[in-house]
């Protein structure tokens, strides 16, 4: 299946110095490999709110604190321009101001044209302060594809796929936006946790065969839920399948219900074991 990578708009952002976001280093090797133009969100420390706001405050302190964030978006700015100009890769730097505290929905207005957004750190150990809301601005704000990176991934040349399916309408837009990927695998298994079945039906065989169309031929694995979290159970069978990229459709449930609720896709990015290409 020959297809043409559609990748040509990168968006990623960063919240710190660019050595401690491996994702940057993710997204800088998929813009060479694409020819792409990367943007890079830089969080901008204006919108951080001085610790002293609710109570009493010198104008002098108020001040020294706004030019403090200043210099320190200047700086973080142009640490990632040098990155752009080190690597040779055609891209921009935007700093992201939320005067109003909603960092997801401003990366979400920046990142809307884009085609693929790479972001890591959300959740788990070391996850950064803004990042799981610019993680949910990715998913509900724009229409770009995202690319859940962990520490250490390089260029997206994946050949062994686990789709995780779950018959969901997010579901089947991740896989639509992973098809040129697919194409190229060679190997595509599609897993399905407890799923439904009807005497007439076999759980996956639609999907299989709109895949066989394209030339893809796939594997349908069924597994037993059991006690387990839906998430842990997809990272688990990634590892052991030895699977380079997960597909899967992120949050199916509202924003709000997911914030409170949790789910398979904050539990499998948690964990992160592999990297998970995703659409809401």
């Amino acid at each position: 299946m020959d297809v043409v990578m559609p990748y040509k708009s990168i968006v990623t952002y960063i919240e710190d110095k660019p050595d401690t976001q491996p994702w940057l280093k993710t997204a800088v090797e998929i813009a060479r490999q694409y020819s792409a133009h990367l943007t890079i969100a830089v969080h901008s420390r204006l919108a951080d709110h001085p610790p002293f706001i609710y109570g009493d405050a010198s104008g002098m302190a108020v001040a020294e604190f706004i030019e403090e964030s200043k210099q320190a978006t200047e700086a973080l700015v142009a640490a990632a321009r040098e990155v752009l100009l080190a690597e040779d890769i055609l891209g921009e730097v935007c700093p992201v101001a939320y005067p109003y505290g909603a960092p997801g929905y401003e990366f979400g207005r920046l990142a809307q044209f884009a085609d693929l957004i790479v972001l890591g750190g959300m959740y788990g150990a070391g996850a950064g302060k803004t990042m799981a809301e610019v993680f949910s601005g990715a998913l509900f704000d724009c229409d770009a594809t995202l690319l859940a990176a962990p520490s250490g991934m390089g260029a997206l040349r994946p050949d062994n796929i686990l789709i995780a399916w779950n018959d969901s309408r997010e579901a089947l837009r991740a896989v639509r936006r992973a098809m040129p990927l697919l194409g190229k695998a060679g190997t595509v298994t599609i897993l399905m946790i407890d799923p439904s079945t009807r005497a007439d039906d076999m759980p996956g065989a639609e999907l299989a065969t709109m895949l066989d169309r394209y030339g893809i031929k796939a594997e349908i694995s069924t597994i037993p839920r059991g006690n387990q979290p839906v998430g842990d159970l997809i990272a688990q069978r990634a590892q052991e399948a030895g699977a380079d990229l997960v597909v899967m459709g992120g949050y199916g449930h509202s924003r709000f219900q997911e914030y409170v609720l949790g789910g398979a896709t904050r539990d499998f990015l948690k964990q992160l074991p592999v990297p998970v290409l995703m659409a809401h």
